[in-house]
């Protein structure tokens, strides 16, 4: 994205959101599946001891590097999103917690401030068609095709004003993966 696009990277507005908090209950592939549903399409970014991966939700399915490692044991966080909801899942102590928003909900959302932002992910080069590489030795390989880098991840902030008029920040989501000219990367899965 260059500068011209400047307003677009940092859009403010108020939108309707909701959130649905709580505990987990369940094997995490199971409960992954049943929270996002069989129609929708989401990019997953689980975060490890070790590593990080990226994959899909797709009508139900979860693919992802090493299926295998999606448990208790080896999940840190992880970040399931489309471009109007997020399942937010993070390891507190033995237990696994999740936070699920939701935009623009007309029925049951409140009204939020918000403000969006665009982070180039690490990667200068690319290799086959979606791999990013650095030349310190650093790869990622995204679950969809890229073209020319750099690509951006969209994130978008909720804040409120307190009784003095000052912004405080309430949570933050991953909405998108976007490459350099503005398209929705995780709208070819």
């Amino acid at each position: 994205m260059n500068d011209k696009d400047f307003e677009k990277r940092f859009a403010i507005g108020e939108i309707k959101s909701e959130t649905e908090n709580g505990k987990i209950e369940k094997p995490l592939k199971d409960f992954i599946i049943n929270k996002c549903g069989n129609d929708e399409v989401f990019c997953i970014i689980l975060y490890k001891y070790n590593e990080v991966l990226l994959g899909t939700v797709v009508k139900g399915e979860i693919s992802i590097e090493k299926p295998e490692e999606l448990t208790a044991e080896c999940v840190l966080e992880m970040r399931i999103f489309n471009i109007s909801k997020e399942l937010s899942i993070w390891k507190d102590g033995s237990d696994y917690k999740y936070r699920i928003r939701t935009d623009e909900t007309p029925a049951n959302g409140n009204k939020t401030n918000v403000y969006d932002v665009f982070h180039m992910l690490w990667g200068e080069e690319k290799e086959g068609n979606n791999i990013l590489t650095e030349k310190r030795g650093m790869r990622i390989k995204l679950p969809f095709e890229i073209g020319k880098p750099p690509v951006f991840y969209k994130v978008r902030n909720y804040f409120k004003y307190d009784d003095k008029g000052q912004i405080e920040f309430c949570d933050a989501r991953i909405m998108s993966f976007v490459s350099d000219n503005g398209e929705v990367l995780n709208a070819k899965i």
